[in-house]
């Protein structure tokens, strides 16, 4: 008798969606068939995605600076991993929600035939005033990072004080703001100021 083939946990995929927490790819009726958490391994990420796509990304490098550490864009057309290096003075910070092994951005609507969309639908490409029209949307005044609708709350500990800290999937407008540049997450939120 001839074992059967494992069932492909990647068949059935046709949208990417951007939560705060993690990358879900998701069937036709929207069921979660799996979830990439931004602080799992980069490795299996990557993995996951080629996979997926059918293609190997292209890949480019950037030193880090004092906010985030150095990093490899790994491309495919409309969707980015950003895979973070935490080497040199990065090396002690561990990852969390806030640190995290890679972060994700959707700069097209779909990406070799599959939908990249936030958990409401969102895509880029649609009409930015639409968006900020919605009541739902939140928007930090310190222009740190973009509106958000969908978010976490995590506990925190910054400086030795406890905290409440807010990570998001926030949109970027266009230069004339006419539609949504970019989906991204996980993005902290700071509403009093920049980190």
């Amino acid at each position: 008798m001839t074992p059967s083939a494992e069932p492909d946990p990647l068949e059935g995929v046709v949208a990417l969606v951007a939560r705060p927490d993690a990358l879900e790819l998701r069937d036709e009726q929207g069921a979660t068939l799996a979830s990439l958490a931004y602080d799992s391994s980069t490795t299996d990420a990557l993995a996951t995605l080629t996979a997926l796509f059918d293609a190997p990304p292209s890949s480019e490098s950037f030193d880090g600076n004092s906010h985030y550490p150095p990093s490899t864009a790994h491309r495919w057309e409309g969707f980015e991993l950003w895979e973070q290096r935490h080497v040199d003075r990065w090396a002690e910070v561990e990852h969390s929600p806030i640190r995290p092994e890679f972060l994700i951005r959707f700069t097209g609507p779909e990406a070799r035939g599959f939908e990249l969309a936030s958990t409401d639908g969102r895509h880029v490409g649609d009409d930015w005033s639409v968006l900020m029209a919605d009541p739902a949307v939140r928007t930090v005044p310190s222009g740190c990072s973009g509106p958000y609708l969908d978010f976490v709350e995590l506990d925190a500990v910054h400086s030795g004080v406890e905290e409440k800290l807010k990570i998001s999937v926030e949109f970027r407008p266009t230069d004339d703001q006419s539609a949504i540049a970019s989906i991204a997450a996980p993005v902290p939120v700071y509403d009093d100021g920049c980190a």
